[in-house]
């Protein structure tokens, strides 16, 4: 089968996998998430419309209407859309190894972590699933009870803004590190999020603010009690040790043995999107797949690799 990628010199073009032998995967975000994502594969595809059939009768949704016939917000909304991603991920994941190419190393920020975990068979389809539906679920429940806001801050340093944020109760407001050489991701109580935007903002107008989805995920402390509610369902989940490198920008060394991961998981729910220092990680692998990322993630990438073969599939 040809697909379309995109490949680094920005050209969109009809091109198969067979001339790869091994690959490297980092799977994006929550923003990723569009109307007809995956479409092509699915209709091409048996193995894509198996691991969709399959999610349909594990989550009761109807994935391939809401995946390429619901609107924008209906697709993107919570709690379904976490469930939705995660299956386009597995089911790409699925179809290039069905092509017999070697995947030597995988990673994920945000949501993409938990399909990084499954790509190297941490856990199975329907677990993976699992986790991820009672995540979505514990973290809806708490965005309808709580008010938060979310921010990204740039054309300004690390040490503006955590001059700024110094002033700030720790509790309410939460500074992530760079997702970019120049763009910060802010997250906490909508009046802390709001007093550092004032605050900021009359030290340096000259810095972009721009208010994010919720849905993409906040830092867990923020969010104690849907962290606590979600452990307990751990539990029920059999963990293995990764088939291969499994990369994350929240770990400090490679998720590798069962225990290992699921601790990690415990820690950080959300594996919140921290992505410099993942990209970071792929500086040896030559071929790198990228399955379906947005374009920011695309240029952010062939600004740090421009001799490598990255392919985003659209």
């Amino acid at each position: 089968m040809e697909i379309d990628v995109k490949i680094l010199e920005n050209e969109t073009r009809k091109e198969g996998l067979e001339n790869i032998q091994e690959v490297a995967l980092l799977f994006p975000d929550y923003e990723s998430l569009h109307s007809g994502i995956a479409k092509e594969l699915y209709n091409c595809e048996r193995v894509v419309q198996e691991y969709f059939e399959e999610a349909a009768h594990i989550t009761g949704l109807n994935i391939t209407r809401l995946l390429f016939n619901a609107s924008e917000s209906e697709l993107r909304s919570l709690p379904d859309a976490y469930a939705l991603l995660f299956s386009v991920h597995a089911a790409t994941t699925a179809y290039i190894r069905s092509k017999d190419i070697t995947v030597t190393a995988v990673g994920g920020y945000g949501l993409g972590a938990y399909s990084a975990l499954h790509a190297v068979r941490a856990y199975t389809f329907a677990d993976g699933l699992y986790l991820i539906s009672k995540w979505a679920a514990a973290y809806h429940e708490l965005l309808q009870e709580k008010n938060f806001k979310k921010i990204s801050v740039s054309n300004c340093t690390l040490k503006d803004l955590k001059k700024i944020l110094s002033i700030q109760d720790k509790e309410l407001i939460m500074l992530s590190e760079k997702v970019s050489d120049d763009i910060f991701f802010i997250a906490g109580t909508r009046s802390a999020v709001e007093a550092f935007e004032e605050d900021f903002l009359s030290v340096h107008p000259e810095s972009v603010i721009v208010e994010l989805p919720l849905e993409s995920g906040l830092y867990a402390d923020l969010a104690p009690e849907s962290t606590t509610q979600f452990k307990k369902y751990l539990e029920k989940v059999e963990f293995k040790d990764a088939e291969n490198s499994c990369f994350s920008p929240h770990a400090s060394e490679d998720l590798v043995a069962a225990q290992q991961i699921k601790d990690f998981i415990i820690e950080q729910p959300f594996l919140y999107q921290d992505r410099v220092q993942l990209i970071e990680r792929y500086a040896v692998y030559q071929n790198l797949i990228v399955p379906f990322a947005d374009e920011a993630l695309i240029q952010q990438l062939r600004a740090r690799y421009p001799e490598k073969n990255i392919i985003a599939l659209l």
